[in-house]
Order: structure tokens, then C-alpha cells, then sequence
């Protein structure tokens, strides 16, 4: 099971399309989350320094929805 189908499972979020993995810069990782989960992008900026790369936690995710 990928981690994109346990965050579903967890969250009870739907999931729709494959998942994509690459190499993305940080100010993109950003506007990625930002736009995909509806944050700003300095929400987004926080929680991916807080992590120090890009990935969110699943603590950060569960307390927005």
C-alpha cells in the first residue's frame, strides 16, 4: 500500500488519478500544497520548513480537515 492510499484510508479523503513522484524544488513543493489542499502558501511554506524538506505531516493534514 503506497503512502498516498493509507493517507486516504486514514483521512477518509478521496484519492482520484496515479500517484506522481519527482524532484521538486521547495518554493514548488509550496505551491503545490497550497493549491491542492486549499492552504496558503505561507501555511504551506510553514509546514514544510517545520519538516525540513517536502513532505507534510500527517498531524499537519488531520488538523485541517
Amino acid at each position: 500500500m503506497t503512502i498516498t492510499l493509507d493517507v486516504s484510508a486514514l483521512l477518509s479523503i478521496l484519492v482520484v488519478g496515479n500517484s506522481v513522484s519527482s524532484n521538486i524544488q521547495v518554493h514548488e513543493a509550496r505551491k503545490l500544497v497550497a493549491h491542492t489542499l486549499g492552504v496558503t502558501e505561507a501555511e504551506a511554506a510553514q509546514e514544510l520548513k517545520s519538516t525540513r524538506g517536502q513532505s507534510i505531516r500527517l498531524k499537519w493534514l488531520h488538523s485541517r480537515f
